[in-house]
């Protein structure tokens, strides 16, 4: 529990400068820290923080990982509503593709949900750094392109032949699947306006479920013909 503390400290909020609990220079209320520390504690038994790089060092199922702080609490937070959402389609002995992959700690979701393998993009150098370090130190035997996803598409046109699920979460980015008609996959969709989800559900006929405001998911079913 010690280790885990060691990651908030008092601080300023960014806007209102009034004293407030800080991780990573993002202010969190008490009631989020608890939360963290309980949904942690699985997670750090086998592991550590290196605080002077910032970097959670641990161990889950057959998994070695390293995440930044700012990543680690993002899967500490969110991990309930990707169990909800990210696992809407069936993972298990699937190849699937993360679009905005992070430092990594969707593709070890989709891992410890069973995945065979997982492909990730992720467009910021940095993040992608720690997606090379995981991949090495799980000899995980994948792809990492480290570009924009409009980018890779230009370059690999027939990119979705090769999956059984797609993940994509871009902070809106995802609207280059509009300029064409692809042949997706099963595909989860992070969506972050109401005019996106509409177009989604209008081009690819997809099932959405909101989270909150003009956030949500949207749910494409796969209209690739299956072999006999």
């Amino acid at each position: 529990m010690l280790e885990e503390l060691s990651m908030f400290h008092l601080g300023l909020s960014k806007k209102k400068r009034l004293p407030t609990l800080l991780y990573d220079g993002y202010a969190v209320y008490p009631h989020q820290m608890l939360r963290f520390l309980w949904d942690s504690r699985k997670f750090l038994r086998k592991g550590y923080y290196d605080k002077e790089r910032g970097e959670l060092h641990f161990h889950i199922g057959s998994l070695n990982m390293v995440l930044p702080a700012s990543r680690y609490y993002l899967f500490i937070g969110e991990h309930r509503d990707w169990e909800r959402n990210y696992l809407h389609f069936d993972v298990k002995g699937k190849t699937v593709l993360d679009v905005g992959a992070g430092a990594g700690e969707t593709a070890m979701f989709f891992y410890l949900n069973g995945a065979r393998r997982v492909d990730c993009v992720e467009i910021d150098p940095k993040l992608g750094r720690y997606l090379k370090i995981n991949k090495q130190l799980n000899d995980w035997d994948i792809n990492i392109w480290i570009m924009g996803f409009k980018e890779l598409l230009r370059e690999i046109p027939c990119l979705f032949d090769n999956y059984d699920v797609v993940k994509i979460d871009i902070e809106g980015d995802e609207s280059v699947l509009l300029e064409n008609m692809y042949n997706l996959p099963d595909t989860i969709i992070e969506y972050h306006s109401d005019k996106l989800r509409t177009d989604l559900e209008r081009t690819y006929c997809s099932t959405t479920k909101e989270k909150w405001l003009n956030l949500g998911y949207a749910f494409i079913k796969s209209n690739k013909k299956k072999e006999a």
